[in-house]
């Protein structure tokens, strides 16, 4: 509405209980976009002398063009373009020089390793080739053409080798974000979702548009929460329900109402949220309480601008999840291994076997638990896959933890839909976490794997060895559910 009509109303509300007028902010997608710290790096751009284009080629190892690949330079200001047809960007420098760069990221669209390359020397009077490698031609990601794929969090998690009639056939989860591209073949069978940032004339959101994800993050998560394994990746629950309810780009506090209002009328078992603000707003707080008194389990990523807990994964309601990341599992030359904390603080930002709390990721009390969030390879628009960074690569792993328990836990599947349900699939989700030797603002009480009652936990604060890991995740999740 507009900002006097507002404020009128907002002097009402003073004198009231019941009414309450915030302004109507812009969420913001925590989409896997420019590396977030190089703000460090960017001197002040010089005069705009002179234009000086560079042309930087990016081809696969395999000598295909590289197309839609996005090609930054950082030093003397911020350049940035994408590659054509050919896998040819040209970056437009203003000042009259190319010297002196703090470094190029070239980040592909879907199916190559990135490249982070600091100090780089470009050429002004010469193409720039730029050479990245497929995805499966890294051993660390087990990656397969043509077979279902695990990723490296699911393996860790136990998916691999758990019992193959957990699919999360029974409940339903709710993806918030960017769409989901169902013509991928992993997200096929994908089938319900609302656009609420295409409303027609009477306020109600497009029941189609919701499948065309020009972000990319949606249908990435979506595959690690239910990807069907067909030419793609296999996820956690690949017969649950999903629900798909776009809010980006443009999502705003109103619009994440009215997705938690549609969780609660549909009955929704487990929302994943990759979004946040550093504004509170009482309407979101409101409905989140609402969820939960609904039986609904609220995965919110805990954010990507290594500062605080953002808004709403700071509120009580919600599962906050923050980012682990493991060496070994992305090539040196990408910027995944700048993520890496720079400083090594054994038992505060790094464990064992490598795992370590990336340096994008929000901290503080209100983080639960910690996912894979660093070279998460799932699916993206248009039949690829791609290897992204976040907390919002970590939650949906949580969620799809979440949607198993769901589905398949004889406590939970008898129960009421009420607060103590909702207790009880978080509560059980949390208690399956094993400790990664970190600071607990951090990853919180650790990563939540498959794992029995009758198997013994690590020591507190101990990381496991990769080996003691699969050892714990050898028995089937049925087991759990015995006990």
């Amino acid at each position: 509405m507009p900002v006097d009509r507002g404020l009128q109303l907002q002097r009402q509300a003073m004198a009231s209980s019941t009414l309450f007028m915030q302004e109507n902010v812009r969420l913001q997608h925590m989409s896997d976009t420019v590396p977030f710290d190089v703000g460090s790096l960017l001197p002040a751009p010089a005069a705009a002398t002179a234009i000086v284009p560079v042309n930087v080629r990016v081809l696969g190892s395999d000598g295909r063009p590289v197309v839609n690949a996005m090609v930054s330079a950082y030093g003397a200001g911020f350049v940035q373009a994408a590659t054509d047809g050919a896998g040819l960007a040209t970056l437009t420098f203003f000042g009259g020089t190319v010297d002196d760069l703090a470094a190029l990221y070239v980040k592909p669209f879907a199916d190559y390793w990135e490249r982070w390359i600091p100090s780089p020397s470009l050429r002004s009077d010469s193409e720039n080739l730029v050479t990245l490698q497929p995805l499966e031609n890294w051993p660390g990601a087990n990656l397969r053409r043509g077979q279902p794929f695990v990723g490296w969090g699911e393996r860790l998690m136990g998916l691999q080798g758990s019992d193959a009639s957990l699919t999360g056939k029974g409940a339903k989860v709710a993806i918030i974000d960017s769409g989901c591209d169902t013509n991928h073949p992993a997200l096929s069978h994908i089938k319900i979702g609302l656009d609420l940032t295409n409303l027609d004339p009477n306020n109600n959101p497009d029941p189609n548009t919701w499948r065309n994800d020009v972000i990319s993050h949606g249908s990435h998560c979506a595959g690690v929460i239910a990807g069907n394994g067909n030419n793609g990746i296999r996820g956690f629950a690949p017969e649950a329900e999903v629900h798909v309810l776009k809010l980006f780009p443009g999502g705003a506090f109103d619009s994440l109402i009215e997705a938690l209002v549609y969780c609660v009328n549909h009955e929704i078992d487990v929302v994943n949220c990759s979004l946040g603000s550093d504004q509170v707003n009482e309407g979101v707080a409101q409905q989140m309480s609402e969820a939960r008194r609904a039986g609904i389990v609220v995965v919110v990523a805990a954010g990507n601008s290594a500062g605080p807990v953002q808004f709403p994964a700071r509120l009580d309601t919600a599962l906050c999840v923050s980012a682990l990341g493991q060496a070994g599992t992305f090539p040196p030359d990408t910027y995944h291994a700048q993520t890496a904390p720079s400083q090594m603080q054994p038992g505060m930002t790094t464990g064992a076997n490598g795992l370590f709390a990336p340096k994008f990721t929000c901290r503080g009390r209100e983080v639960r638990l910690c996912g894979p969030g660093v070279a998460v390879i799932s699916s993206v628009p248009g039949g690829g896959m791609a290897a992204w960074d976040g907390t919002s690569m970590g939650a949906p792993h949580i969620t799809g933890l979440a949607t198993l328990v769901a589905a398949h836990h004889p406590m939970v599947t008898g129960m009421a839909r009420n607060a103590n349900r909702a207790e009880q699939i978080q509560n059980f989700v949390i208690s399956r976490a094993q400790p990664v030797g970190m600071d607990r603002q951090f990853v919180g009480d650790g990563l939540p794997l498959f794992v029995g009652h009758s198997e013994p936990a690590p020591s507190p604060g101990i990381a496991p060895q990769a080996s003691d890991l699969q050892s714990i995740v050898s028995h089937a999740f049925d087991d759990v559910l015995t006990h």
